[in-house]
């Protein structure tokens, strides 16, 4: 199931395009666009680090 699972993942990933565009303003092969898009990452590293803190915080109460 698991070698099932890695050759689906790995396929979807392969066959992936490389250069996509949503629409004329939206070009992923601009030299900033890897910084626009890893800003949409700064959520996800915000919310991550306050679950990490809480949990650590949490366990040291104990």
């Amino acid at each position: 199931m698991k070698t099932t699972m890695m050759r689906v993942v790995a396929f979807t990933l392969v066959t992936l395009p490389t250069l996509a565009s949503a629409h004329s303003g939206h070009d992923h092969s601009a030299p900033e666009s890897g910084l626009i898009h890893l800003a949409w990452l700064a959520p996800l590293v915000i919310a991550g680090a306050v679950i990490f803190i809480k949990r650590r915080n949490n366990s040291t109460d104990k």
